[in-house]
């Protein structure tokens, strides 16, 4: 793919979340974007599934993506 072809010219901040729950492979791409995108950051929230966002980790997720945000800043 021409994205993942250039993943370690993206320059951009980037916040990877996983599930600690999820499917193993969710947190295996998240470790691998973490390792070829220069400033990317791979959380993993335990107990998090795939849809921790919208459900049981609606907060936690929130709350690590305004810390993201506010971190941008500086």
């Amino acid at each position: 793919s021409v994205v993942m072809d250039r993943l370690a010219d993206m320059r951009t901040p980037t916040l990877v979340l996983a599930g600690g729950d999820d499917r193993p492979e969710y947190t295996g791409a998240g470790q691998y974007l973490e390792r070829k995108m220069p400033n990317a950051r791979l959380v993993v929230v335990e107990g998090g599934g795939h849809s921790m966002h919208e459900d049981t980790h609606a907060s936690e997720v929130a709350e690590l993506i305004a810390a993201f945000a506010d971190g941008l800043d500086a």
